[in-house]
């Protein structure tokens, strides 16, 4: 079978969701006061998968292009894909449209956000290999990070993406 493109909509709903449910772990971890590797790993994560379903499509594989008697053609094997790879976040930001990198950038001024990372870029830059450098900490030493300047991020991401979602659906 063929792969085909199912959907190309911004933000890719399959990444934003992965993205969310690793937020809304984040979170669980900020109430409880839990601010270490785990905390880490899926606030940063979320950011990642926040920027890369700002640059992704849904595949899947056609089953029936002959449309059934409710007038629904079949698919199965439905994924999503990002256009970029790896972890880094400034190189995953990079790859996005000047549009999207302009709004979310002007976005982020109009947000509440850490006061010390007055630009997107310089607190992308501060967190840019955060999830993997604390998903195994134990074995090395890590420079620091600014928990709350982390947070705050992931939080101004999910705003944004979710902003998107509603204006396009």
């Amino acid at each position: 079978m063929k792969e085909e493109i199912f959907n190309s909509s911004i933000p890719n709903r399959e990444i934003m969701g992965k993205a969310i449910s690793f937020h809304d772990a984040a979170n669980i971890l900020w109430s409880k006061d839990k601010l270490d590797s785990p905390f880490i790993s899926c606030a940063s994560f979320s950011i990642e998968l926040y920027i890369k379903c700002l640059n992704a499509r849904t595949f899947c594989d056609v089953i029936d292009y002959n449309k059934d008697e409710y007038g629904v053609e079949h698919y199965k094997n439905m994924h999503a894909k990002s256009n970029c790879r790896g972890h880094g976040l400034l190189g995953l930001f990079d790859n996005l449209s000047e549009e999207l990198k302009s709004d979310l950038r002007n976005f982020y001024q109009s947000s509440e956000y850490p006061n010390e990372y007055e630009s997107l870029d310089s607190i992308l830059e501060h967190v840019n290999n955060s999830f993997v450098d604390f998903r195994y900490s134990f074995e090395k030493n890590i420079s620091s990070l600014n928990i709350t300047a982390l947070y705050k991020l992931c939080n101004i991401l999910y705003h944004f993406v979710f902003g998107l979602y509603e204006k396009n659906r």
